[in-house]
């Protein structure tokens, strides 16, 4: 999917899309659960039965039968595993993290949907950022193309330089500010979840940061590639998925 430049954190291009991929997102950690879910209600099943057996033919449990507490071993063996889990992923989040506070300049360049109540909208956008400001250049639909906005402030308010970009009613994050919004986020938001996930065939690293916008929160969900590269952003406010943002290509320095 990536075509990456050897031993570079700030180099990413991403060519194939990524389909249902906020439904992957939510699925992924919670299929493992409803497998461990199940696999404990197997067992705790099995038990019951074989106390059932040996009750039945008069015998005392065996040291090889399947016991109650075999069961809760397994148990605690598996929660132990998933939490391992979760303490290496926030681990190589926060490492991660660290490299965008140390950002000094972005380059990039997406395919932003806004997912209104009654239809979507797709943009695709250039970006050039810093820690002080940053310029967003809509590049298609062919009508919009040349359509520039500036984004400045604790609040990424954004100023059109003519015609506004019309994205519904978003209130917070919108095509021309989200993606300082998600450099925002990754130096500055609350780490609410971190797992691993595969997307399209490639292992990539999942954030879930709250942020704080006038209108209330925005969660920002960000899938990052192997070299640290944001490749899928979902923005979602008031529980509902509001923009997404396929990276077509990052840079950095």
């Amino acid at each position: 999917i990536c075509s990456l430049k050897a031993n570079k954190f700030h180099t990413c291009r991403l060519r194939s899309v990524f389909c249902d991929v906020h439904a992957a997102a939510k699925n992924g950690l919670h299929l493992l659960c409803r497998l461990r879910a199940a696999n404990s209600a197997r067992l705790f099943r099995q038990a019951a039965i074989d106390r059932k057996h040996h009750r039945d033919n008069g015998k005392p449990s065996g040291k090889g039968g399947f016991t109650v507490k075999k069961c809760l071993v397994w148990l605690l063996a598996a929660a132990l595993l998933l939490a391992g889990c979760g303490k290496k992923a926030a681990s190589q989040a926060e490492s991660l993290r660290q490299r965008y506070r140390e950002m000094q300049a972005a380059h990039m360049e997406a395919e932003i949907t806004c997912h209104l109540e009654t239809e979507n909208r797709t943009f695709t956008v250039s970006c050039d950022w810093t820690p002080t400001g940053a310029g967003t250049t809509v590049t298609g639909p062919e009508d919009l193309a040349g359509l520039t906005a500036s984004v400045s402030g604790e609040d990424l308010t954004v100023s059109y330089d003519g015609a506004a970009l019309s994205a519904g009613s978003l209130r917070d994050v919108a095509p021309a500010n989200c993606l300082p919004w998600l450099l925002r986020a990754m130096e500055e938001g609350y780490l609410v979840d971190a797992g691993q996930e595969t997307l399209e065939g490639l292992d990539c690293l999942r954030l879930a940061l709250d942020t704080t916008a006038p209108g209330g929160k925005v969660l920002c969900t960000v899938w990052l590639g192997g070299d640290g590269a944001p490749l899928y952003a979902e923005f979602s406010q008031d529980s509902r998925v509001v923009l997404t943002a396929r990276l077509l290509s990052f840079t950095s320095e």
